[in-house]
């Protein structure tokens, strides 16, 4: 059902806000920053973040879309409302489907609202290469083969029921709806199925690698994992074979090495090979994972735990010496020590670079130099050589989005920057979805958009 609403507009204010001062370090010397907020009160029930320009909201049991002074640019009426991405977005309406139970249908519109692609999809991916995957359930009358008592396709392991093409942001249906799987573009090509085997197609939908696998994963660092006769190997993007098809297993290259496992007598072993199909570590592991920042978690075979070893095969860190080891990022883990249980920050040669002094650490470790840290149960954050940025001051502290992340004071929310200045007041129930120098706010059960200016 298709909807127009205005809410109402309830109000708007700009509210200059006196300097911030703060001294981080306690050096003395203190730093001086003012904001200003424009705050625009509205009726609605729900926000997700700014999106170029446009935030999808909820009202009244649908979906639309408002611009930065809280006026709506689209009707409310939608089951769902993505981001606005190159100027268009991915948005569902239900419609009966089987059983008299409604389905989901997917479909692009542009940033005035008008409809770029019909909804008529079951499937909508993300845009990769300036195309995206669609699909339509219930295309398989059209393909010849053998069908069992259920009506499934005889042999087909993909997703059942559906027939998969590519589509641009101009809404136009590049590729046809013409596979029975399909996978996003890297490099200029995606694998897709064609009569029960992988191939590779080009983005105008060109096939440019014969079909000829059982599987076939998309390009990483110039090659891709391809799969036949239950052995798997690494091909170009002309389609040459560059490393044979004898592993039973295999990952996508990462950072110039693919963990690669072999059947032997002691069962299946990891090993590492790089990009010419040398062995760069020997199979040796029970189990391994990709490099990230120069290291990679292994299972030892005379081990009951993972350890961390560098591109040389050294053991950089085990986790039998700590309580946990998290995934390095920007060169740095969190590990947890067994003395203290306590947190901190090894380097990937095993050095700890920070010292375990911490009561808990945020999920993403390092990112944009900074790391979330709790101590003394209140939670900030620290730089890369364990210094403090913002200070240990808030009883909840979410991620930095951009210059922004939403904290928490005597359940109060509000926002900082970076340096740990207060940028918007601790005097609301509810912050959310930074994006774009904006927040959704929420106080007295209102909801409001608050525009950050430095």
């Amino acid at each position: 059902m298709k909807k127009t609403i205005c809410f109402m507009l309830i109000c708007a204010l700009l509210l200059p806000l006196a300097s911030c001062k703060r001294d981080n370090d306690g050096d003395g010397d203190y730093t001086s920053v003012s904001y200003t907020l424009d705050v625009t009160w509205l009726d609605i029930d729900m926000a997700n973040e700014f999106s170029e320009g446009l935030a999808a909201v909820f009202f009244d049991d649908y979906w639309g879309y408002i611009d930065t002074a809280g006026q709506p640019v689209t009707p409310f009426a939608f089951e769902y409302a993505g981001p606005f991405v190159s100027g268009v977005a991915v948005v569902a309406i239900m419609v009966p489907g089987e059983a008299d139970e409604e389905v989901p249908v997917y479909g692009l519109i542009d940033k005035d609202g008008e409809v770029v692609a019909e909804m008529d999809y079951h499937y909508f991916g993300e845009f990769h290469d300036g195309l995206t995957v669609v699909g339509i359930e219930g295309m398989y009358g059209a393909i010849e083969g053998t069908y069992d008592e259920y009506g499934y396709l005889e042999g087909f392991e993909g997703e059942h029921g559906y027939m998969f093409g590519y589509m641009n942001r101009a809404g136009e249906l590049v590729v046809p709806l013409m596979y029975m799987e399909a996978h996003d573009f890297t490099d200029g090509l995606a694998p897709v199925v064609d009569n029960f085997m992988f191939g590779y197609i080009d983005t105008t939908g060109k096939m440019a690698i014969t079909p000829d696998y059982q599987y076939a994963h998309g390009f990483s660092e110039g090659l891709a994992l391809v799969a036949k006769d239950g052995k798997n190997g690494f091909i170009d993007k002309s389609g040459n074979i560059v490393i044979p098809l004898e592993y039973d297993y295999a990952s996508s290259f990462s950072e110039g090495f693919a963990l690669a496992a072999k059947h032997t007598d002691a069962g299946m072993m990891y090993g590492y090979i790089d990009k010419t199909g040398n062995t760069a570590l020997p199979f040796e592991y029970i189990d391994g994972f990709d490099f990230v920042s120069g290291v990679a978690r292994v299972l030892e075979a005379d081990e009951t735990t993972f350890s961390f070893i560098d591109k040389t095969g050294n053991v950089v860190a085990r986790e039998a010496d700590y309580i946990e080891i998290r995934d390095f990022s920007e060169g740095l883990a969190a590990v947890r020590s067994l003395e203290e249980r306590q947190w901190g920050f090894i380097d990937n040669s095993g050095n700890i670079i920070i010292p375990c002094i911490y009561e808990w650490v945020g999920d993403e470790g390092f990112s944009g130099g900074l790391a979330l840290v709790k101590d003394s149960n209140k939670w900030g954050y620290i730089d890369k050589s364990g210094n403090v940025a913002v200070p240990f001051e808030y009883d909840a502290l979410h991620e930095f989005v951009g210059d922004y992340a939403i904290a928490v004071v005597d359940r109060k929310y509000g926002i900082i920057d970076r340096s740990g200045n207060e940028a918007v007041p601790f005097e609301y129930e509810f912050i959310g979805y930074i994006g774009e120098g904006r927040a959704f706010i929420q106080y007295g059960g209102k909801w409001g958009i608050i525009e950050i200016t430095r």
